[in-house]
């Protein structure tokens, strides 16, 4: 089952239509998520029947000062970074992240930020 999914991903990355033109009319969502080695984010917008067509994807390695950062840190310049990426998308339009660290939904509430938060 497990190879089957794979072979199922590797498909539908491969296949048409892997990317799709941004529509006007229609928010975004963007997806990131870091790790001490990398950042990645995907820019997506639904299609008209609510499935997510991708826009762009965008990763690179982490450098080695980031690399020392803490886990929120790292999330929190992943989006920071993938904001800036995909600013020419994003400037115009109301828009949504999505990433999986629960510590950033509370970073209006945190009395000690770094710097880099």
């Amino acid at each position: 089952q497990q190879q089957e999914v794979i072979d199922e991903l590797k498909n539908r990355l491969t296949s048409a239509p892997i990317l799709t033109h941004p529509q006007d009319n229609v928010g975004f969502v963007l997806y990131t998520d870091a790790s001490h080695f990398a950042f990645c984010a995907i820019l997506s917008q639904s299609d008209n029947n609510g499935l997510k067509d991708v826009v762009e994807y965008a990763s690179r390695s982490t450098k080695p000062v980031e690399q020392k950062y803490i886990i929120i840190e790292l999330e929190c310049t992943t989006i920071v970074w993938a904001v800036k990426k995909f600013h020419q998308y994003l400037y115009r339009f109301q828009f949504t992240i999505v990433t999986d660290h629960m510590a950033l939904t509370y970073l209006n509430n945190m009395a000690n930020l770094t710097s880099r938060m």
